[in-house]
């Protein structure tokens, strides 16, 4: 019977998924969008009960943060932008704390370390872009944002490097996908309206996180 709920909730998310690209590219009212991840904290309670593991509590707050973004971005203005903001960045915080939470620090190989300008380089090079085209009130919360989002895939990866799986690697590569999909959704808002790839990245990366979560 779980495994029955497993495949409709699987099928559920793809028909979700390709209906709100439709709507997005055909400019109609995306009430799929609102769907995508209640349907993928169903997938992973459905695995969890399938695997008898213990749903990991910060995981489904962070794919809940993900869902109040989702509805509050539906909407064009500053204000439904600034609070679709903070539920991802809540959502990338309680992911950075599954990610602390289940390693040691100390363990954490010093080569991993040298990622760390690696992502700074990549942040302030995706600011100096963003920055002409970007109400000045808006600045310092794209600055903290960028470095909250960049910790919380820099904590994937020492957690991969503390507990090497294939989980920890989806949930890593998850998490970098996630930093372009963002990226993505910023030049749309700041610089090219046009632009296409927000939900083709970030559908699989908040589904390969809670994947290799759940796996690792």
């Amino acid at each position: 019977m779980l495994t029955v709920g497993l495949i409709t909730a699987h099928i559920a998310l793809f028909i979700f998924w390709m209906l709100d690209l439709h709507h997005k590219y055909h400019g109609s009212r995306r009430w799929s969008k609102g769907l995508l991840m209640p349907c993928t904290a169903l997938i992973y309670v459905l695995f969890c009960l399938l695997l008898h593991h213990h749903p990991d509590l910060f995981l489904l707050c962070g794919l809940m943060a993900g869902w109040i973004g989702d509805l509050f971005l539906l909407k064009d203005d500053d204000p439904h932008f600034v609070v679709g903001l903070v539920s991802f960045l809540l959502g990338h915080v309680f992911y950075s704390i599954h990610f602390l939470h289940v390693i040691q620090p100390s363990h954490v190989p010093a080569l991993v370390f040298l990622s760390l300008p690696v992502y700074a380089a990549y942040a302030c090079m995706i600011m100096r872009g963003l920055w002409p085209g970007m109400e000045k009130k808006l600045h310092l919360s794209c600055v903290i944002y960028l470095c909250v989002i960049a910790f919380m895939s820099f904590c994937a990866l020492c957690s991969l490097s503390v507990h090497p799986s294939a989980g920890s690697a989806l949930a890593f590569v998850g998490s970098i996908i996630f930093v372009i999909s963002d990226t993505l959704v910023a030049w749309e808002r700041f610089g090219n309206p046009d632009i296409h790839g927000v939900m083709e990245t970030y559908v699989p990366a908040q589904y390969m996180i809670m994947l290799g979560i759940l796996l690792a």
